[in-house]
């Protein structure tokens, strides 16, 4: 789906990895600025944003919203059909404030732009799939104990495995 905020999404952050970000040690050479899987949810639009050093689940603002009011650090919880998840407030140039959750925080072990594809296509597939009954849940994780965020897209990642 092509949108003209995604395609803004795409040309900030491919300045800021050509301004700021290029040449750090966990930049991916291998990767490139990428908007994977968008698709509209709930009157905006939701994907996967691969840059060559993080990837992130991103909802784009409907025209009515007004994000840019949400304070640094605020977090919205957004009902998915696999669960509710934490979304943080993003801005970068040129692009309306947008909600976003850390995937990946550091992409240096993705071989290649096709295996992030492939991985950025799986989250959304599974955010989308209902959870599996209390009884199919996995017996290594115990629902009293803290789940981190990792564990929780880790779990997005398995969950139609």
């Amino acid at each position: 789906m092509k949108d003209e905020a995604i395609e803004k999404l795409i040309v900030a952050y491919c300045h800021v990895g050509d301004d700021h970000m290029r040449g750090l040690p966990f930049y991916n050479d291998r990767l490139s600025v990428e908007a994977v899987g968008f698709r509209p949810w709930e009157g905006r639009l939701l994907g996967v944003l691969i840059t060559p050093w993080f990837m992130n689940l991103v909802l784009l603002p409907h025209v009515e919203d007004e994000w840019d009011r949400l304070p640094p650090g605020e977090t919205a919880q957004w009902e998915f059909p696999s669960g509710t998840y934490e979304l943080n407030p993003s801005r970068t140039d040129n692009v309306n404030t947008y909600l976003s959750a850390a995937l990946f925080s550091t992409v240096q072990d993705f071989p290649d732009q096709e295996t992030a594809r492939a991985v950025a296509q799986k989250v959304l597939t599974n955010l989308f799939q209902k959870p599996r009954a209390e009884g199919d849940a996995p017996q290594h994780t115990p629902r009293h104990e803290p789940v981190s965020r990792r564990d929780v897209f880790s779990k997005l990642l398995l969950a139609g495995d």
